[in-house]
């Protein structure tokens, strides 16, 4: 009895490891299954992600790379999942690209709205004649020259800018500015003095400006009166800074 029961054991043993082999096969079998099924979900996820990408459906796409992600083997094991990352980066990034060109458009859209319907501002460019013109119906428009003013007994050789900027209470609504002055003097003065003169007012004339409302056959007149080579002064319009008066200064 003795020598058949260890007899049986030994035949157990003999079997366990054939058991075991059976198991793991049978485990290994699974696993690679799993692997195999597992992939072939993931290329075919990608596959569809690329189709929705084709559709700019990016938020869908990356939906369905976050569900494949909850995989056992992927969320376990980290079985493709730099592959699957990366597609959901490339998603990400697709709809911040998306987003920056909607706003450029949008912009693009509001500023064509704003030119279409905002009016044209005429660039008469060192033309006075064109701005006169304009001023007959106060017309918007604008220019810049360098000129050479005369008043009183003085003479200004500046960057003269000015701009018609629309209507107010039925007047026109004239902008002038002395943006640079280059020299001032009286006649029969050394160019030393000139120069003395020229950099003790800089400070004074550069920069100054005006802003009126002038009646159009008024404003045309003071236009004139610049063409002429003369500085006129503001009087009958409503100014604000009357900080072109610069006879005032020089008296």
């Amino acid at each position: 009895m003795r020598l058949e029961k260890i007899e049986k054991e030994t035949r157990a043993f003999a079997i366990l490891p054939l058991i075991l082999g059976i198991i793991f096969v049978l485990l290994l079998g699974g696993v690679g299954l799993e692997i195999v099924q597992t992939k072939q979900k993931i290329s075919q996820t990608i596959s569809e992600v690329q189709n929705l990408q084709k559709e700019k459906k990016y938020e869908e796409a990356i939906q369905k790379l976050e569900q494949i992600e909850n995989n056992f083997l992927v969320k376990y094991f980290g079985f493709e999942k730099d592959k699957i990352d990366k597609v959901i980066e490339e998603n990400r990034i697709l709809i911040k690209e998306a987003q920056q060109k909607q706003v450029k458009e949008e912009t693009e859209k509001m500023e064509e709205v704003t030119q279409e319907t905002q009016p044209q501002i005429l660039d008469c460019k060192d033309s006075l004649d064109c701005l006169i013109e304009t001023a007959k119906n106060c017309n918007l428009a604008r220019m810049k020259d360098r000129i050479s003013l005369k008043f009183g007994s003085w003479e200004a050789d500046v960057l003269f800018s000015a701009e018609i900027k629309g209507k107010e209470n039925e007047k026109c609504v004239f902008y002038v500015e002395a943006e640079k002055l280059f020299s001032i003097k009286k006649e029969g003065m050394t160019e030393e003095e000139i120069e003395k003169e020229t950099e003790k007012w800089r400070p004074y004339v550069e920069g100054a400006k005006e802003i009126c409302l002038f009646k159009n056959e008024d404003l045309v007149n003071w236009l004139k009166i610049v063409k002429e080579g003369i500085l006129p002064s503001f009087e009958g319009a409503e100014c604000k800074y009357h900080g072109l008066e610069i006879q005032k200064v020089f008296q």
